[in-house]
């Protein structure tokens, strides 16, 4: 039953017949009203909000932002304030959590040359001249190759191209030879 909470009442609001309970009243929309019904049931379902997904970029920022002052306190407030407005601060303390983010830190404490090197909290990523032009993926990374310092180099990733299968995978020719 995905109806609004607040419209439990047992009067039908189409054609104002009155049941003895709200369950009754949703029987005979279903029946009598049917395009109503569900109409208003695909509104109630339809919800705008969304788990929305941490972006590398945000994880960078966020690291080097708490990298250049790790004795600060209320740092998810302050993070909030002046790197992520858009972010609650419970995203920001579950983000924080993750020890993929934990590890960027430490990267980005350990080497402050790095962290001097940040572009400024709010502003976006800019991309960088492709170093290979003739590469056709070297396109792909000219975005992200500002996060070269992650804990994997961005520029080797992009530029190798498309790996072979793993071993314990086998080809279909082993696969056919099996059987």
């Amino acid at each position: 039953m995905a109806a609004n909470n607040a419209d439990r009442s047992s009067i039908c609001p189409t054609c104002l017949q009155t049941f003895s309970n709200f369950q009754g009243r949703r029987v005979h929309e279903r029946s009598q009203h049917p395009l109503v019904f569900h109409d208003t049931e695909v509104a109630a379902l339809r919800t705008d909000v969304k788990k929305v997904r941490w972006n590398p970029e945000e994880l960078v920022m966020m690291a080097a932002f708490e990298a250049s002052d790790p004795w600060a306190k209320n740092i998810n407030v302050r993070i909030q304030a002046e790197v992520l407005p858009h972010r609650s601060i419970e995203s920001i303390k579950g983000a924080r959590k993750g020890d993929t983010y934990k590890a960027l830190v430490r990267q980005t404490t350990s080497s402050p040359r790095r962290a001097a090197s940040m572009p400024a909290p709010r502003s976006p990523p800019l991309p960088v001249p492709s170093i290979r032009s003739e590469s056709p993926t070297s396109a792909q990374c000219n975005t992200y190759c500002w996060l070269s310092f992650h804990s994997f180099n961005i520029w080797e990733y992009c530029l190798r191209g498309p790996q072979p299968p793993p071993r314990h995978l086998k080809s279909e020719e082993e696969v056919h030879a099996c059987m």
